[in-house]
Order: C-alpha cells, then sequence, then structure tokens
C-alpha cells in the first residue's frame, strides 16, 4: 500500500487537469499531460517498490519478524503487479474526468469476476500468492478494458507507451498550473 502511494497522490492533482483539458478540447494537451502523469506514476512506484524487492525480506523481518518471511513472495506479486498496473496510466481516473464513468463501473466489475475466477482457482494450489494474483488480475483486466475503452473513444493513449508525447513545455505548462 505505501508504494502505490504516489498513485494516489497523482490521481488527485491531475484528475481536474484531464477533465479541464477535456472540456476545453485541448486533446494534445491532455495527452502530453496523460504521458507526464504516467511516467511519473511508474517512475514513483518503481522508486519504493525495487528496494523492497531486492531487500524485503530484511524489511519483513525488521518490522514483523523472522516468521513472517514466508509471505515476502506474495509481496513480491503485489510488488511486480502493482509496476505493471503502472504501465496502463492513471486510466479509472482518466475515464472518470472524461465522462466515461459507465465504463469505469463495468470495468470494475469486470475485475471482480477475474479476481474471483483467478484467485479461486490458484489459491487452492498457491495460497496466498494465489490470491496475490489473482488481485493483480483482476486489476490489470480493468486496467486493460479501460486503456482500450479510453483509446477507441477519445483517440488518448494513457499507457507508458504514449511517453512520445512528451515535451518540456507541456511538463513546465502542468507544473505552472499546479502552482495557482
Amino acid at each position: 500500500a505505501i508504494c502505490l502511494v504516489p498513485t494516489t497522490i497523482l490521481n488527485v492533482v491531475a484528475a481536474p487537469h484531464f477533465s479541464r483539458l477535456k472540456a476545453e478540447g485541448n486533446m494534445a494537451e491532455l495527452q502530453r499531460v496523460l504521458a507526464f502523469v504516467t511516467l511519473m506514476l511508474f517512475a514513483s512506484v518503481a522508486v519504493l517498490s525495487i528496494p523492497i524487492l531486492f531487500f524485503g525480506e530484511f524489511f519483513i523481518t525488521l518490522a514483523f519478524g523472522a516468521e513472517f518471511i514466508g509471505s515476502f513472495p506474495s509481496l513480491a506479486v503485489l510488488l511486480i503487479g502493482g509496476l505493471v498496473l503502472c504501465v496502463f496510466g492513471p486510466v479509472a481516473t482518466l475515464a472518470n474526468m472524461i465522462g466515461e464513468e459507465r465504463a469505469v463501473t463495468f470495468g470494475s466489475g469486470l475485475a471482480v469476476i477475474a479476481q474471483l475466477v483467478t484467485a479461486g482457482s490458484l489459491i487452492p494450489y498457491w495460497g496466498l500468492g494465489g490470491a496475490a494474483f489473482g488481485v493483480i488480475m483482476g486489476q490489470a483486466a480493468w486496467f486493460a478494458f479501460l486503456a482500450f475503452r479510453i483509446y477507441r473513444r477519445t483517440g488518448l493513449n494513457p499507457t507508458i507507451l504514449s511517453i512520445g508525447s512528451l515535451s518540456f513545455g507541456s511538463v513546465r505548462n502542468f507544473w505552472s498550473s499546479l502552482k495557482s
């Protein structure tokens, strides 16, 4: 959860900008801001997650005791999954801000079904790791659905593949708008 805190902060900060740019019809600038936010999501979660992936057993022992080291594989699945989810970008926030609320609701239902199917079939064999994988698969199904829907409806690419649309000017404009 701590590793995903930057996603909450970035989504809260970016949401009104997504809405404003969509309302203004400035889709090119919206794409650039979206690419910047996606890159920042991935980078910030990576900075927090990678040290835990490499030193997780040490951190678990330090925080909870050696008897909890067995939970590290499940933690690793969640951390890697969190990084994979960042590749899709801030799709739920973007969808809500540009009038695709129904897609968010449908996608969250899709996530629940994917989680139940995946976790239900993996928990008997992998236990806690199966549950962790089920959570990530459900979220990935939701985010992939939303990314596809957003692209199909608006032409916006919320994924990390959109970082080619970044420019220094759009980053500077985004930061300037935060100050006002």
